[in-house]
């Protein structure tokens, strides 16, 4: 009956040790991004790209933005930032975490609408951006393609 009890106990362990559930690969979402040459007035503009939830997305100011702009390593939120070259594309991939990303626009002159929220989607992969002038505001489409379905963000 011992040796019963520590067969059993012995199989279990090793058929634990041999169990093939890994962790989910990270999810790599594309961010592109279309830079129309009246970008910013003809300027640079730079674009801080951040995991957040709705809620931070909502509370947080310009200013306090800007700073993390320049200063990244104390934001553990911190994904990446971007050059924007009016005129240029910028196309970059990202590790989603399975969070929602916030995309902040630092232009010359902003106006209230400076910001984009992207929230989590299994769905989607990619995330196609067109800013034109210093305005800031988004619409959502569908883009069905072949493989798959993609959102579409517009920037005016």
């Amino acid at each position: 009956m011992k040796k019963h009890l520590v067969l059993s106990v012995v199989i279990l362990f090793l058929s634990s040790c041999l169990s093939t559930d890994k962790a989910p690969e990270p999810r790599k979402v594309e961010i592109n991004i279309d830079c129309k040459h009246d970008m910013n007035g003809g300027k640079v503009t730079y674009a801080l790209v951040r995991h957040v939830s709705r809620q931070v997305f909502a509370l947080e100011t310009y200013d306090n933005l800007s700073l993390k702009v320049f200063n990244s390593t104390d934001d553990k939120d911190h994904i990446t930032q971007q050059i924007l070259l009016p005129g240029k594309k910028s196309e970059f991939k990202i590790d989603s975490q399975n969070k929602d990303i916030a995309i902040y626009f630092f232009f010359t002159n902003p106006n209230e609408m400076w910001k984009v929220y992207l929230p989590e989607d299994k769905k989607n992969d990619a995330w196609y951006l067109e800013i034109k002038n210093k305005q800031v505001s988004h619409t959502q489409q569908t883009v069905i393609s072949a493989e798959k379905e993609h959102w579409f963000w517009r920037i005016f």
